[in-house]
């Protein structure tokens, strides 16, 4: 009897043993959980914040692209405006380079005219003064 009480307890006190040492893992991976789901935790609100920041570069990289798009729309526009004002500067050249050979062959003309006018009028003293 006293052997297997003695067997009893020494089979109680592995069991104990045991029970203590299945406690220990038991807090030891629920410790080990807990630290998995702050970790979890914590990669989700920094793949939460990545994804806000990706969602604000696409936000800011559209409106940039818009700003962009309507800046190129100006600068097109200046430059349509720029090509019609240089026809406008051309034609209005062209008609000055005219307008100055005009000028210059009825200069030519008038100074043709005015020496045959003092011609004339040389010719025309000539026999005043021969005739006096």
């Amino acid at each position: 009897i006293d052997e297997q009480r003695d067997a009893m307890r020494k089979e109680s006190d592995a069991l104990v043993e045991e029970r203590a040492s299945v406690e220990l893992e038991w807090n030891q991976l629920e410790k080990r959980e807990h630290a998995l789901a702050e970790r979890t935790a914590a990669l989700e609100k920094r793949q939460a914040d990545v994804n806000e920041a990706i969602r604000l570069t696409k936000s800011e990289t559209k409106k940039e692209r818009k700003r962009l798009a309507s800046v190129e729309s100006d600068l097109l526009a200046k430059d349509a405006a720029l090509n019609e004002r240089s026809v406008e500067l051309n034609s209005i050249e062209q008609a000055l380079h005219e307008r100055k050979a005009e000028f210059d062959r009825i200069e030519a003309e008038q100074a043709g005219e005015r020496a045959m006018l003092e011609d004339l009028t040389k010719a025309a003293n000539e026999k005043v003064d021969a005739a006096r």
